[in-house]
């Protein structure tokens, strides 16, 4: 059920990408007759036209830490861990903030 799911996402995108190709070499008179021919959402064919990213493309908020951060606090739990020291939440909390 996911791949069909999949497939028919990949052919909605191809039929968007089609609508935008054929819009800026003037095929059609209007954006009405784009989504109609192709059979796009319409605005989801206008939010690819102006630029907008999709939802899915941006970076979760709850992302708060670089990688690099993310692994400079990884590896000094791994410091303390092989000195013998439990790390405690609240440190790796402070270092995280």
């Amino acid at each position: 059920m996911q791949q069909q799911h999949n497939t028919q996402s990949i052919y909605r995108e191809g039929r968007i990408a089609l609508a935008i190709s054929a819009l800026k070499q003037k095929q059609f008179q209007s954006v009405q007759h784009a989504v109609a021919t192709y059979d796009v959402p319409k605005p989801t064919l206008r939010r690819q036209r102006a630029g907008i990213n999709s939802r899915r493309d941006y970076k979760a908020n709850s992302k708060k830490l670089t990688k690099l951060e993310k692994s400079a606090i990884v590896q000094h739990i791994l410091n303390l861990d092989s000195q013998g020291f439990a790390p405690k939440l609240i440190y790796i909390r402070d270092m995280a903030n």
